[in-house]
């Protein structure tokens, strides 16, 4: 028998968090046990995406998490 804490993020929910780092895929957040992605791909129009800087605080909507048997972090994908 094993037993695990899981943290299931509530879907529309608005959250603010830090900007951990910036990459080609997009902005990146720790948020442990939650790693957040906001993806560059659907802010390409989005003038404010482009001029976020790690360590600026951003609001984003929760829209999407995945954690599967084994993760030790959920991954969440999240809105601008």
């Amino acid at each position: 028998v094993s037993q695990s804490r899981y943290l299931s993020p509530i879907l529309h929910r608005s959250v603010q968090s830090p900007i951990q780092s910036y990459s080609k895929i997009g902005l990146h957040i720790d948020m442990l046990p939650m790693k957040v992605l906001l993806p560059r791909d659907i802010h390409i129009d989005n003038e404010a995406f482009n001029t976020v800087k790690e360590g600026d605080k951003v609001e984003f909507e929760v829209v999407g998490s995945r954690f599967q048997q084994g993760d030790e972090e959920n991954s969440v994908l999240k809105l601008v």
